[in-house]
């Protein structure tokens, strides 16, 4: 887990302003790398035929599943 610390003093924040920055940069380095990947893998997908999908199958005849509970369940609440 990460440590905040925050500088009180002006010249501990000229201290950490190099370090700052260098992260910042490096942040930004890898938010650029991600783009770059995720776009190449969505024009992959793109470019790719998809199969057929399968035909779904029909739930009109289906009744719904309801599930019967055997003893009340707010039996606990009577004591």
């Amino acid at each position: 887990m990460a440590t905040l610390v925050l500088p009180t003093m002006l010249s501990d924040i000229e201290d950490l302003l190099p370090i700052f920055l260098k992260n910042l940069l490096v942040l930004r380095h890898t938010l650029l790398d991600q783009v770059k990947k995720i776009r190449a893998i969505a024009q992959r997908r793109l470019s790719t035929p998809s199969s057929p999908s399968s035909p779904l199958h029909s739930t009109a005849n289906s009744s719904p599943f309801v599930k019967k509970q055997k003893q009340d369940p707010f039996r606990i609440l009577d004591n």
